[in-house]
């Protein structure tokens, strides 16, 4: 039987299922914690989102869980056609990884890319150094998957497969057509776009939460916004923003006292 939000009901428990954990509709909470749990978001709203167990932060009827695991594409609308970035996060295992593919031009020139020459590709290409960089100059959409398939697309982008023949192309094999690859093994997309602006448009047809962008034409969306459904909590922004982070330690002595310091750099 299915009865909450859509989800299939365990008879012998009589919680629901939601592919991640379990809810518990009789008292309205998770049979489990929520790990990714302390956000930007959430800091704003304590009273009812630092709670680890409560069910679309106790307003179940503007938000709502369907799976607990989230898979981000990211869309950079500059330029001609723009850039694609596929992300996907297990909070089960606390495994990551982002697929950011583009030509590497160290190995080759613009014009090589231009002509349709294929070219070294290269991953983490053009990616912000951090979250704020990354909502100045992207857009997303999130959809809600199961941890199991959003482990299977970690595995997928850590993966050669994810590349393709590790040749970037402008028309045949680029940041668009790598994402879509990723995305159709598992049955989590069905179109073939060449250029992200397409790719990006459909993802909203099809997954987009219905907000109405402010801007008109083909770069109607705003930049730092998710128009997809991510769950309660969740910010890709930040995520994907930390995860180019890291922290270094610096100690200096002097006269036999040492001193330490910590400093969070971005990669370069």
């Amino acid at each position: 039987m299915h009865h909450f939000t859509g989800k299939e009901r365990d008879t012998e428990s009589g919680n629901d299922y939601f592919g991640a954990r379990y809810y518990a509709s009789s008292m309205g909470r998770w049979e489990s914690p929520d790990l990714l749990n302390v956000t930007e978001e959430r800091m704003l709203n304590p009273s009812s989102t630092l709670n680890k167990y409560a069910y679309g932060a106790n307003n179940p009827l503007k938000f709502i869980d369907q799976d607990g695991q989230d898979i981000t594409v990211f869309y950079d609308h500059s330029g001609n056609a723009g850039h694609a970035v596929l992300f996907a996060y297990n909070q089960d295992t606390q495994e990551s990884a982002v697929h950011s593919f583009g030509p590497d031009h160290s190995q080759s020139n613009a014009a090589e890319t231009a002509l349709d020459i294929p070219v070294p590709g290269q991953e983490n290409y053009d990616l912000p150094k951090t979250p704020d960089q990354l909502r100045s100059q992207y857009t997303s959409i999130t959809i809600q998957t199961s941890p199991e398939v959003t482990q299977q697309v970690i595995n997928i982008i850590n993966s050669t497969n994810a590349k393709g023949d590790g040749k970037y192309t402008t028309e045949w094999n680029n940041c668009t057509t790598t994402c879509t690859t990723i995305l159709r093994q598992l049955h989590l997309y069905s179109g073939r776009p060449l250029i992200p602006r397409d790719f990006f448009f459909d993802l909203y047809s099809k997954n987009g939460n219905k907000q109405t962008p402010t801007h008109s034409g083909w770069n109607k969306f705003n930049n730092g916004v998710d128009y997809g459904r991510p769950r309660v909590g969740y910010n890709a922004f930040d995520l994907l923003g930390l995860m180019q982070c890291h922290t270094e330690t610096v100690s200096v002595t002097i006269n036999g006292q040492t001193t330490s310091s910590s400093k969070t750099r971005c990669q370069n």
